[in-house]
């Protein structure tokens, strides 16, 4: 992490800004910045060592809540980034910053990339390798400028910043980033309904967002007619001062302002992407040979599931006796999961996949799953709460780039209601 200076760099579409600044106790003054339309690679003076803008999109974020030591949270960390990632695990990079601690209970701030993805984006600059930049997500940037304009995170509030091409989307609770994500803008409309789809979805949670801050004054008058009380983003005055001096218009250098302040350890988070690496340590063939097994282990836990909803429309007495015979196996460990997986394979519903299913002592699920949409989540969902005797809530549902497509990875906590 840069110290006293630091240069910034984001691509939006074939625009390219560039900022520099320099610490000076506990603010930064601009040295540079520069605007390029068209940008070409090569077409701007780097230097060797730098902080890149990186799509929100293209990355996954999530919070986790961990509870025990340092050295179990170090360990819980790396085990999220070593197994639970839609990436290649020799392929990914990643860093992690606890955000919140009470006792030994910590909301730790996690950010991954695939390695592939972030040498594509950053061929984009003429760059032939990553290594020596820091890679910061724009959430954190739109985070910090949040922050420059002393927004009140106790409150739930929405953010949105729109760029020429693309736009960001933060809600904030409780002194933490609680939803992120990342589109290529069409219209400043559209915005407004993702907007409200966001907020919305927290609403069936149980929490009420009411203040929105944006750095439109179009957007935000379409906030303020959806029933929102909006407030407009803006840099120090300061800054954009010199921004203007330099020759550029500051309403567009909100997101660099944020990263530069992160970068400087201004910030309250500070996630580089580039700063840890997963090393394989697992020769191929036995990587390989460990997904296959967990891939025949799924097949087994689906076909259990099938057989005992069938067993349940002839005998109860042969039901049973299955269930007894699976028990001595491992299979159920005192646990009825044979109605659980039944109601779980009936509520997916197309276009989602699960792929990891947990419980703990008390009787409490926990599934991870990729959907194509969003829309695909919140049909499982409801189906979840729907079916009898259960309750489920969404822990996350980010966005990701697996390369060529899109989609939405998501976790949710289920558990068994008491019979009515």
């Amino acid at each position: 992490m840069f110290r006293n200076k630091v240069d910034i760099v984001e691509l939006d579409g074939k625009l390219l800004r560039l900022i520099s600044v320099k610490k000076e106790k506990d603010t930064f003054s601009l040295v540079r910045a520069e605007e390029v339309v068209n940008y070409k690679p090569g077409g701007i003076k780097i230097g060797p060592e730098f902080g890149l803008l990186y799509p929100r999109e293209q990355c996954l974020i999530r919070e986790l809540l961990l509870k025990g030591s340092e050295a179990e949270i170090a360990a819980a960390v790396k085990k999220e980034a070593d197994e639970s990632l839609p990436y290649d695990r020799d392929e990914v990079l990643w860093d992690a910053e606890t955000i919140s601690a009470s006792g030994s209970d910590k909301t730790v701030l996690f950010a991954a990339a695939s390695e592939e993805t972030v040498r594509k984006y950053t061929g984009l600059l003429g760059l032939k390798s990553h290594a020596g930049i820091s890679i910061f997500p724009t959430t954190l940037a739109l985070y910090e400028l949040l922050r420059m304009n002393k927004v009140d995170f106790k409150e739930p509030s929405v953010a949105l910043y729109l760029s020429s091409e693309r736009a960001d989307l933060l809600i904030c609770g409780k002194g933490s980033i609680k939803f992120s994500r990342g589109w290529k803008l069409a219209e400043k409309v559209e915005a407004l309904s993702e907007v409200k789809q966001a907020v919305e979805a927290f609403a069936r949670a149980g929490t009420t967002v009411k203040k929105a801050f944006s750095n439109s004054k179009e957007l935000n008058t379409l906030l303020a007619s959806a029933g929102f009380e909006t407030s407009l983003l803006t840099l120090p005055s300061g800054l954009s001062s010199e921004l203007k001096t330099a020759g550029v218009e500051p309403s567009g250098f909100g997101l660099l302002a944020g990263t530069a302040a992160a970068a400087l350890d201004l910030g309250a988070v500070r996630l580089d992407l580039n700063r840890n690496k997963i090393e394989s340590g697992i020769k191929p063939d036995t990587l390989l040979l460990v997904k296959k097994i967990s891939y025949v282990l799924s097949a087994a836990l689906l076909f259990f599931s099938l057989v005992f909803f069938w067993l349940s429309k002839n005998s109860e007495a042969k039901t049973e006796a299955c269930r007894i015979e699976l028990s001595r196996l491992g299979a159920l460990s005192g646990k009825p999961w044979s109605q659980v997986l039944t109601k779980l394979y009936k509520a997916v519903p197309d276009g989602a996949v699960l792929n990891e299913l947990s419980s703990d002592i008390k009787g409490e699920v926990t599934l991870r799953g990729v959907a194509v949409s969003r829309a695909s989540v919140t049909a499982l969902l409801e189906n979840l709460n729907k079916a009898p005797g259960f309750a489920a809530e969404l822990g996350f549902a980010n966005e990701i780039n697996t390369g060529s497509k899109q989609a939405v990875q998501f976790q949710m906590k289920i558990r068994q209601r008491m019979a009515e």
